[in-house]
């Protein structure tokens, strides 16, 4: 399951940024303190193979050496390991951070994710204390509505990980222990009425 929200019809940044600016809102409100937004763009893959990609994008799970080997495995340069670290945060990357201005923003760039339809701005988020995966990501998809509406519709958006933020409140005892419910119990009888003519 995900909860998602999206905003459509934009190509403004500010869109942009009040969609990451929606994800810390909702997760500084569930309790979570300490965790990183990570950010890149995916102009900065335009002259990278794809499956080069993919492979940079296991970093945290596999580790350098373990990249470097899966990229040698595919026939490609290690070489491209470096191109991607040595990335900057691109001109629209700065922008959405400036409007952010938030510390809990972080330029990744092998941050990698959606590579069949993101078109610009991809993140997803990291808790500390919670090594799983990322609870949440998003990004930019300007071209995925357009597919089936056949016209240009810009959007961004996020989606939680529902499980994984079940699981990653419950790892953090984020829960309340003060939750009042109430119990009702439910019964179920075969009646038998025969009703008089």
């Amino acid at each position: 399951m995900q909860v998602d929200a999206d905003i459509v019809g934009t190509y403004s940044p500010l869109s942009d940024a009040e969609v990451i600016s929606a994800v810390i809102k909702c997760l500084e409100e569930l309790g979570f303190k300490n965790f990183k937004v990570l950010i890149n763009d995916r102009a900065n893959f335009v002259d990278i193979e794809p499956s080069a990609i993919l492979t940079i994008d296991k970093l945290k799970k596999i580790g350098k050496e373990g990249v470097l080997k899966e990229l040698e495995e595919k026939g490609l340069a290690a070489s491209l390991l470096d191109q991607v670290l040595n990335k900057e945060s691109t001109d629209k990357l700065k922008e959405i951070l400036n409007i952010l201005n938030d510390q809990k923003v972080v330029f990744d760039p092998a941050l990698a994710r959606g590579l069949d339809y993101y078109t610009g701005l991809i993140f997803e988020v990291e808790v500390e204390g919670y090594d799983v995966g990322s609870i949440a990501g998003g990004g930019r998809y300007d071209n995925l509505i357009g597919m089936f509406a056949g016209r240009d519709i810009p959007a961004v958006g996020f989606a939680f990980g529902f499980d994984r933020l079940m699981e990653a409140m419950e790892v953090l005892n984020l829960f309340p222990t003060n939750l009042y419910t109430s119990k009702v119990l439910v019964a179920f009888a075969k009646v038998n009425c025969k009703k008089k003519l």
